[in-house]
């Protein structure tokens, strides 16, 4: 068996230092994201999850990087691994961009990053949950009744709306509804009841 080979901590946390400095133009450094993104590439190679915070850390850096760099996929792959390894920001960042559609991810999954991210209480079995009923507008309608959820961009001018819940998409969606039978309702990214 091959022993890892360990470095002195204060060289792996000084590293760490110099490529934030990299990624901030800071301490006398241009900013320069390619260096960063190269520095930080080196902690995760040589330094190894020996250094487990600042190998946790360096992962996040460079979801970061790709992600303002356009990189969406990339991004989705160092924010995993990060938030595997106790990163909040990092499954914060994940959840937001399966909200935002940066990476692929059903509508029921862009609804429970929404839940997960507001901390929204779930009155429900996550993977028994389908939105049985999937509407991009309801206008005019009486009675909609779904058994699991309803989901619409907007809905303007309904009568009874009852399902356990009811995502209505967009920020402004709600228009002239009547009563709402829910345990909970979503709208945009707020939750309403």
């Amino acid at each position: 068996m091959v022993k890892p080979l360990l470095f002195p901590e204060n060289e792996v946390k000084e590293t760490y230092q110099k490529a934030l400095s990299y990624r901030d133009g800071k301490h006398g450094l241009s900013k320069d994201t390619a260096k960063a993104k190269e520095i930080f590439s080196q902690i995760i190679n040589l330094y190894g999850s020996h250094y487990r915070d600042e190998y946790a850390k360096a992962h996040h850096n460079i979801g970061n990087i790709l992600y303002d760099e356009g990189s969406y996929a990339d991004a989705a792959d160092y924010f995993r691994k990060s938030a595997a390894l106790g990163i909040q920001q990092s499954q914060n960042n994940l959840w937001r961009m399966q909200i935002d559609q940066k990476i692929p991810a059903s509508l029921t999954e862009r609804f429970f990053a929404i839940c997960d991210l507001n901390k929204y209480s779930i009155p429900f079995k996550r993977e028994n949950f389908i939105f049985d009923l999937k509407i991009n507008e309801l206008i005019n309608s009486g009675i909609i009744v779904g058994s699991s959820g309803i989901y619409a961009k907007t809905i303007h001018n309904t009568g009874l709306l009852s399902s356990p819940v009811v995502w209505v998409e967009e920020e402004n969606g709600l228009i002239d509804t009547g009563k709402i039978k829910t345990s909970l309702l979503v709208v945009g990214k707020k939750r309403i009841i």
